[in-house]
């Protein structure tokens, strides 16, 4: 798991500097990040790394940014330009494995967890308006400024958390 070690370290390292900058990605390095990122994982699994029997408190130290691997495969295809929506479809099943590892350690108390299967529901729906609404234009017009109001709030909050979310896991 050394070499997984500085492999799980370079793709944060990326991931940061991408945020830092802005873009643009670089589609190659993303698709070898991803890779990476499988291979992990792969390796995570192998060596038994997580039980659904343990708790949080009993993992090692060491190996708590391997749960962190699902997010970071998440982010990376949040990046790709290409094959932009089955992308970001596959980037919400990476956060949502993510949050079933941090939801089966305990890690959220109730209001984060309902908030989280609120906004992931919003999101599924979105997507679903947004595909029905490619053929009928006038459909996103007619949405209420009350509506998306609601809806911007609920995004910062949500973003403000996984921000805090983030930072958390850094400092374990």
């Amino acid at each position: 798991m050394e070499k997984s070690n500085e492999e799980i370290e370079f793709v944060r390292r990326r991931l940061e500097k991408y945020e830092e900058e802005g873009g643009p990605y670089d589609q190659e390095e993303l698709k070898n990040m991803l890779n990476l990122c499988s291979k992990i994982m792969k390796e995570v699994y192998s060596n038994g790394l997580f039980s659904a029997n343990e708790d949080f408190k009993e993992v090692k130290t060491e190996d708590i940014k391997y749960l962190l691997t699902p997010f970071y495969q998440s982010e990376i295809l949040q990046k790709f330009i290409e094959r932009r929506d089955s992308m970001l479809d596959l980037s919400l099943k990476f956060y949502d494995e993510f949050f079933k590892v941090l939801d089966n350690y305990g890690y959220f108390d109730k209001d984060k967890k309902k908030l989280f299967l609120i906004l992931r529901n919003k999101e599924i729906e979105e997507n679903q308006n947004i595909k029905v609404s490619d053929n009928d234009v006038n459909s996103e017009k007619k949405q209420s400024i009350e509506l998306m109001s609601q809806n911007r709030e609920q995004k910062i909050q949500a973003y403000k958390q996984k921000n805090a979310l983030s930072e958390r896991l850094k400092v374990n």
